[in-house]
């Protein structure tokens, strides 16, 4: 045994304070009650010893429990799927999904630096809307109402439990400027309305007045609602997508792992974790969310893509109003300025209002590492101006509070989607970024379990969008005069990164 001791500290626990020589003893339901604490990881820390176990006082219990701990790192070291998905938001635990459904036997791991439950509590509810200035985005979202249909299903929910419509969406503010917003341009939604003839309703600003009088509305305002719109439940969401995976033997979750380094080799694609090493025989997926600069960089790219950090405000409402729809609205005075809220929750006095817009769009987060805990006063100072002009007949504009929570927004400077093979990896590594729109979640899911199993031979129901999501479209990517050092890591650090990995993982001798 000494042979394959690579180090660690001799105690001689007769003279140990403490323990006496003993072995640890528990009082009556500790050793049920404590045994699963007891045995839990740390990160990279793992504890053995006879306490661990259920053989207790006793050499036997002490090997034991080194066994247990040294199959399970090699179990978490070394795996190998066909397919691994770095990054556990919606997207990514819904393109697992989709991909099991056409690949039943394939063996496909999460990875997420986190928790993937507590990623998304800063808002329990998501817009859903069909209603944009491009075609193929309506195209793609009524593809999208379907899927969370499906969803439901196989999640055995009740209609409406994620993808709730019950108030539908109004899109209301000047249809008739002739100016781009920083998500759509109006006067192309009117249009495109119009043309392919959406089963919706136009209202002038006289029908705005009469259906909606919580709201003041400026007489140029005119609306558009839509009533198979409306909000995704971001919870019920999250636990039925987790509730399938959980009923998937071949999707494993690996929490609480970070992404270190990648490296292509023939037949496989090797990543490096602070946890271990994963191989993927068929594609990996990244899906980083707001980290997306720093995966980025060390994938060998730059993705001209920012970050917007933006608070939610919460108004105290009149309970003489008990049905609103969710909304989207233009400012007034400014185009790039966006304000949405939500449909009225039955159990709260409050309404939720968001800003969709930075005080300087040339300065924006490009690192997390950038971001404060302070929430700029003049995105306060819009939202309580907008408010008090066109909901302050309804709403105490002195009444409201922030709860301390942000999201994140990811926004390319085209406001497109990407959903591309990242460059040099040979079509073995995907990429899924930016956009704020929660609603396209599942359309994206089963676009990318397509590529996974087809590269760009997509069928002709999505074949045509993906020009839309490439990586090469104009201004997408910034072009450096010194290439980054990415893969660069990935290889002439490989040494480092085992020996890395291996001090984290420093295996003590039970005591004798």
């Amino acid at each position: 045994m000494r042979d394959y001791f690579e180090g660690g500290k001799v105690q001689h626990w007769c003279g140990d304070p403490y323990a006496h020589g003993t072995f640890a003893r528990f009082i009556p339901f500790q050793e049920t009650d404590l045994l699963d604490q007891l045995q839990a990881s740390v990160s990279n820390i793992h504890f053995i010893g006879e306490h661990t176990t259920s053989i207790r006082g006793s050499v036997e219990g002490a090997i034991v429990s080194a066994l247990r701990e040294a199959l399970f790192i090699t179990a978490q070291r070394i795996t190998i799927f066909d397919a691994i998905i770095i990054g556990g938001d919606p997207v990514g635990l819904a393109t697992a999904v989709f991909l099991s459904l056409k690949k039943p036997n394939f063996r496909i791991a999460i990875v997420d630096k986190g928790a993937i439950i507590d990623s998304y509590n800063a808002l329990d509810r998501q817009q859903f809307r069909q209603m944009f200035n491009e075609e193929y985005l309506i195209q793609l979202a009524n593809m999208s109402f379907s899927l969370w249909r499906q969803l439901e299903r196989l999640a055995n929910l009740s209609l409406g439990s994620i993808l709730n419509t019950n108030d539908g969406f109004l899109l209301f503010g000047d249809l008739n400027r002739n100016q781009s917003t920083i998500e759509d341009n109006l006067i192309s939604i009117k249009r495109i309305y119009g043309s392919l003839q959406i089963n919706g309703e136009y209202l002038n600003n006289t029908q705005l007045k009469t259906r909606y009088p919580m709201f003041t509305f400026p007489h140029q305002y005119e609306g558009i609602f839509y009533n198979q719109s409306g909000y995704i439940n971001v919870t019920a969401l999250m636990i039925a997508l987790l509730r399938i995976i959980d009923q998937n033997p071949n999707i494993i979750i690996r929490e609480h792992e970070e992404f270190l380094s990648l490296q292509l080799f023939n037949n496989q694609t090797q990543l490096i974790t602070d946890r271990g090493i994963l191989y993927a025989s068929r594609k990996v997926l990244f899906i980083p969310g707001p980290s997306i600069n720093n995966v980025s960089r060390l994938l060998n790219f730059n993705l001209n893509v920012i970050v917007w950090k933006l608070p939610i405000y919460y108004f105290r409402h009149s309970s003489s109003i008990n049905r609103l729809p969710n909304w989207l609205a233009l400012s007034d005075h400014n185009s790039q300025v966006l304000f949405s809220g939500f449909s009225i929750h039955s159990i709260s006095n409050y309404l939720v209002v968001k800003p969709h817009f930075i005080r300087n769009m040339s300065n924006p987060l490009i690192y997390l590492s950038q971001q404060t805990n302070t929430i700029d006063p003049f995105l306060t100072e819009q939202v309580v101006d907008w408010v008090s002009h066109h909901l302050g007949t309804w709403v105490n504009v002195s009444d409201y509070y922030l709860n301390g929570q942000t999201y994140l927004e990811t926004v390319l400077l085209d406001n497109g989607f990407l959903l591309d093979f990242v460059p040099q990896t040979d079509n073995r590594v995907l990429m899924h970024a930016a956009g704020s729109e929660m609603g396209f979640a599942p359309v994206w899911a089963d676009i990318l379990s397509e590529m996974i199993l087809f590269d760009r031979n997509l069928s002709s129901k999505y074949a045509k969008y993906l020009d839309y999501f490439s990586i090469t479209r104009p201004n997408r990517l910034i072009e450096e005069n010194t290439p980054n050092k990415g893969f660069q890591l990935a290889s002439s650090s490989l040494f480092f990164v085992w020996y890395f990995v291996w001090i984290l993982n420093i295996h003590w001798l039970p005591k004798f």
